[in-house]
């Protein structure tokens, strides 16, 4: 199972003693793994003073990691319950098993980068990941999993994304299931294709997953680019494998990176931070800039008391009612230490090593400080709770318990004093899932109601990825009324395009994902839809029998239905494509209509016409000699109809005409044998009454000569019997 497992329960809400029940977000846990320990084994511990951090996985929020200087700990509950992860001490001895650095969850196991060196720890084994899985044996200087769930992107290759980034200073390392790893690019290619200088020194800092699923960013840091060291960004598509250089520089300290991560969206948005400050750069680096704490200071540190940044966590709003928190997104994870937490939703609370805690929202660029909460001796980390609030995980040693963190109700209660109020009074949309799919000449339409003050002037903005793709219709309306505006959007999303023109069918496509062909024997139609009309497929088709038989025709001409020109045929595409198969030579990819006039000759437009549609003009003609079983593979062959290749095997039963009977003919026959039958009855009734005389003139009393005669007689007709 690779989705999400946090589910929102839908109902109407209802008053339960004097409260509202709301949406609840509903967690199915993931599987619990073994993770066997032996006595002998260590424990896998960060070196000594360091922070603790906690990592979640993207699709798993439950099954979370925490790192500390006492140990891993792994749970698959969300922390109600735990068990330390360890490592075997003939391949991690004491000391390298106390510098562990950075982890990673992926769908099979656990990675650990330890000195510059990559661990994993599957169920039930622990081994380095080198040279013989495509990796440095040493050098590497991160390791990152994705932050969002990416398991229903359709990738157009109709392979995988990857699930784990791996780099050195000069190499770029992808991630894959089944311990798979690629080497994408290093610094001098880098150079080469996105065209910087070849003399400069660039060296990869940060590596993280970008806004769009299929894209994976690098933070790189140029020396001899300008007059100083600076940061670019670029950034890897694997779906489309292609390098881009942002539009993005940030002039560099003399050493060092800046972490970072990207917010979910359709234009991409980061945050980047060292240990005192957050950089913010919004909607594709259009909006960028420090994060201001209070309207005052830039530096975190200033506004807490000299401490640094030890966590950033997110966390969901499951509440139905629009805040100024809120916005239109669902689902959280995580990163690891000194890291940004957020969610879909883009709500962050920074944590800092006294455990004084600021919040702020994406896309705001200032920040507000939250009440203290808890003394700074204590060891805490945050964690997600998708009931709207937060976790607080207290460790102790090897002891870890966790405590609710009233977030809502701390933001709402510090800012109730402050004279600013929310710019709009409800937010509403009609998004219900985090994946729609379209097909060609599908449609989906959302609408987002808004309402705010007179004069505010709000407005929702929608932004699409690849606008190539998809088409928008929008209808907006309003309504004022005594000082308040509604403001009403309704957005229509559909994919338009022509693609019979197009000189290479294949690559036009924005995606060439083959359906899932399945061969049945036997199969019955699950009745889920029962007797309800789904729809009637309008798009042009062609049929072939699958056991070779010809003995069918088609009852209109090309003339007849109408061509401009000669339409194809069987034998013109077997004339055309002689090594091919049937299933290959003719479909979308080369289907010409006979619709459209070109120049030059018409051809025999008197030919059968071999396409069919659901107009029923032009049909099958079968033979009426005798009756007959066809099995028939039908097949879609309008290129506007589907993204997939569409076609299924379907078997039609005949039956010859039986003539009707000469009445003449049957009246002679039946005459006939009439005529026998009344014979053979004449003739057997003319027997028995010469039977029937011969003995009624019998003497009753007869002579011996007389009976001797009699038994004569009566022996003789036996005889003539």
């Amino acid at each position: 199972m690779l989705d999400d497992i946090i589910t929102n329960i839908h109902g109407k809400a209802i008053a339960f003693q004097d409260c509202f029940v709301l949406d609840s977000p509903f967690i199915i846990s993931r599987p619990e793994e073994p993770f066997p320990n032996n006595v002998s084994d260590n424990s896998l511990c960060s070196p000594a003073g360091s922070e603790p951090y906690i990592e979640w996985s993207a699709c798993f929020p439950t099954t979370a990691l925490l790192l500390s200087e006492f140990g891993t700990f792994h749970t698959n509950d969300g922390f109600i319950t735990y068990k330390e992860i360890k490592a075997p001490s003939h391949i991690l001895d004491f000391d390298l098993s106390h510098k562990v650095t950075d982890i990673v969850l992926t769908d099979d196991g656990i990675l650990f980068l330890i000195m510059g060196t990559v661990y994993k720890r599957e169920s039930n084994q622990f081994f380095k990941l080198g040279p013989e899985y495509n990796l440095p044996e040493t050098g590497i200087t991160g390791i990152q999993s994705r932050l969002w769930c990416s398991s229903e992107y359709p990738v157009q290759s109709g392979g995988k994304l990857s699930t784990v980034a791996i780099w050195t200073p000069s190499e770029q390392y992808l991630g894959y299931d089944g311990n798979v790893f690629i080497k994408i690019t290093d610094t001098t290619n880098l150079k080469r294709v996105l065209d910087l200088p070849m003399a400069a020194s660039l060296s990869i800092g940060t590596v993280c997953y970008d806004s769009r699923p299929p894209e994976v960013s690098l933070l790189m840091a140029c020396v001899g680019c300008s007059s100083s060291r600076v940061f670019y960004l670029s950034a890897y598509n694997e779906d489309r494998d292609l390098w881009v250089l942002r539009d993005f520089s940030l002039n560099a300290p003399p050493q060092g990176f800046m972490r970072m991560e990207f917010v979910y969206s359709a234009s991409p948005s980061m945050l980047m931070w060292n240990k005192e400050m957050i950089y913010y750069s919004y909607k594709n680096n259009t909006i960028n800039g420090f994060v201001i704490v209070s309207g005052l200071n830039q530096k975190l540190s200033e506004a807490t008391r000299g401490s640094t940044i030890h966590q950033l966590e997110s966390v969901i709003f499951s509440a139905k009612k629009a805040h100024c928190i809120l916005s239109p997104f669902a689902i959280a994870v995580s990163l690891p230490c000194q890291d940004i937490y957020w969610n879909y939703f883009g709500n962050i609370v920074i944590k800092m090593k006294n455990n004084m805690m600021i919040f702020f929202k994406v896309e705001m660029k200032d920040a507000v400080e939250l009440p203290e909460w808890e003394k700074e001796s204590k060891s805490i980390v945050l964690y997600l709770n998708p009931s709207g609030n937060l976790y607080m995980l207290f460790i102790n040693g090897s002891s870890i318990y966790r405590e609710d963190y009233p977030l809502k109700t701390e933001m709402f209660s510090y800012i109730h004093s402050f004279q600013d109020i929310c710019p709009y009074l409800v937010f509403k949309h009609s998004m219900d899932l985090n994946v729609y799919y379209l097909d060609m000449g599908d449609e989906v339409t959302f609408w987002a109601q808004i309402v705010y003050m007179e004069n505010l002037g709000l407005s929702t903005d929608v932004e699409i990825y690849r606008p190539e793709l998809l088409m928008q219709t929008t209808y907006v309306d309003y309504e004022i009324a005594r000082g308040i505006c509604t403001k009403n959007q309704t957005m229509k999303f559909y994919h338009k395009m022509d693609y019979s023109l197009e000189p290479n069918y294949t690559d036009a496509l924005p995606s060439d994902i083959t359906c899932i062909k399945h061969n049945f024997t036997t199969y019955k139609i699950p009745g889920y839809d029962g007797s309800t009309f789904v729809k009637t497929v309008e798009a042009n088709f062609i049929l072939w029998e699958v056991q070779g038989r010809s003995d069918y025709s088609y009852n209109s001409s090309m003339k007849q239905v109408g061509c401009l020109r000669e339409a194809q045929t069987w034998i013109s595409m077997l004339e055309e494509h002689e090594n091919g198969t049937l299933d290959e030579i003719w479909g979308p990819q080369n289907y010409r209509s006979c619709f459209e006039s070109e120049l030059g000759p018409l051809g025999d437009l008197n030919q059968l016409y071999q396409i069919l549609n659901h107009s029923g003009y032009n049909s099958l003609i079968w033979p009426t000699e005798y009756s007959g079983i066809y099995v028939f593979r039908v097949k879609i062959v309008d290129p506007n109809f589907s993204f997939c290749d569409l076609n299924t095997i379907f078997a039609v039963r005949t039956y010859g005409i039986v003539e009707s009977p000469n009445i003449g003919k049957v009246a002679g026959f039946s005459i006939l044998i009439l005529s026998i039958f009344g014979g053979i009855l004449v003739i057997s009734y003319f027997r028995y009454v010469k039977i029937y005389r011969a003995l009624i003139y019998v003497d009753p009393l007869p002579s011996h000569d007389q009976q001797d005669q009699t038994r004569k007689t009566a022996h003789e007709l036996k005889k003539d019997q």
